[in-house]
């Protein structure tokens, strides 16, 4: 999906209620973001940086001190980038987002991926790499 929020959630609904077939849905990278990825349609996205790294760990530390509540997005994470901190390099790869289940993980301890602040990229759940390193194609 390359179109905005509101046509991607549109088709991420039709997946979901069965009016739109589909056995995954790509996201563009400026479609990653919580309320895309918490509606259960087999979404995939392409990222640049490990989720669950140090930098994006920052990241969400950082947005959720300054701006709590606001959800984070890979834009916002690519921004906050911009300003000065460390870009790294980093291989994209395809992520898909897990629900956790807190009754089915009994006495394992929680990890917070978001700092304090409690920013999270997806409430309930995490961002799972399902491909190797992603390279571009010639020609």
């Amino acid at each position: 999906m390359v179109a905005g929020w509101e046509a991607a959630a549109a088709a991420l609904d039709g997946v979901l209620t069965g009016g739109a077939r589909a056995e995954a849905t790509y996201l563009a990278p400026w479609l990653f973001s919580p309320p895309l990825l918490a509606v259960p349609a087999g979404q995939l996205v392409a990222a640049p940086f490990a989720p669950d790294g140090e930098r994006a760990r920052h990241y969400l530390g950082s947005l959720g001190a300054a701006l709590p509540g606001a959800a984070p997005t890979g834009a916002g994470f690519a921004a906050w980038l911009g300003t000065g901190h460390e870009a790294g390099a980093e291989s994209t790869r395809l992520y898909a987002p897990v629900s956790l289940n807190p009754r089915l993980l009994g006495g394992m301890a929680h990890h917070d991926h978001g700092g304090a602040s409690g920013a999270h990229w997806l409430a309930g759940g995490r961002l799972t790499a399902v491909s190797g390193p992603l390279a571009a194609r010639a020609g």
